[in-house]
């Protein structure tokens, strides 16, 4: 495929602090000259030696916390397919690289592909693709029993003491606090996590709460970071 590529980008997201075009040979860290700053959406930039260059502002963090944030890289066969791939995982934040290839002969010979549009306006016949996903708020915080032990039956204890899963009607089984992010399930046990993060689960009479704030706290520690990535 000829060298010279073509760009698209997009961006959706209130992290996204700048986004501007860089030379490949800069290795993406330094910011073209001659191309505006800011957060603009550039489409079918080139052709030439370009890529993208994002600057994220993720806010402040206190001393030992983390932040997740998903980023996501591939390729696909068309542009289309790309964008269907992007928007499938969410992704309203990306760039798309793609070859100034007319449509004719072999665009992977050795000896290139003769230059035109029909690449950059198809994708073809290979887009390649990164998205950026910021970190998504909890959608869902509950108290339930485990995912992976369908015998456990959750068990509502109406004086107000903490709440359990019962197995095979005799093991006493501490109840998860289960959350959603990016539409997939998370559990961690309900108890208290240290003065730091607090106590995920809330015991009320009647069914037990689940606190998403606290959960926010515990994925915010390395020590628990990797647990909470869904």
């Amino acid at each position: 495929m000829p060298h010279a590529r073509k760009i698209r980008n997009a961006h959706d997201s209130a992290e996204l602090a700048e986004l501007a075009e860089a030379g490949q040979a800069l290795f993406g860290l330094a910011v073209h000259t001659t191309l505006p700053t800011g957060t603009p959406s550039f489409t079918d930039l080139g052709p030439g030696d370009v890529g993208s260059h994002f600057d994220f502002q993720l806010g402040a963090l206190a001393p030992g916390r983390v932040r997740s944030f998903r980023l996501y890289y591939g390729a696909a066969g068309s542009q289309p397919a790309a964008l269907g791939a992007l928007a499938a995982v969410g992704a309203g934040t990306y760039s798309l690289g793609q070859g100034n290839w007319n449509g004719t002969g072999n665009p992977l010979a050795a000896t290139g592909a003769p230059a035109g549009t029909f690449g950059a306006l198809t994708g073809q016949p290979t887009t390649f693709m990164f998205g950026y996903l910021p970190q998504q708020p909890v959608t869902s915080c509950t108290v339930e029993c485990r995912s992976f032990n369908p015998n456990e039956i959750y068990t509502v204890d109406l004086l107000g003491t903490q709440d359990i899963c019962l197995a095979n009607g005799s093991s006493y089984i501490v109840p998860v606090g289960v959350l959603y992010r990016y539409g997939q399930r998370i559990q961690f046990n309900c108890g208290n996590y240290g003065s730091s993060f607090g106590t995920l689960c809330n015991v009320v009479p009647g069914p037990d709460s689940c606190n998403a704030a606290v959960y926010d706290a515990i994925c915010s520690s390395p020590v628990y970071a990797q647990a909470c990535l869904p």
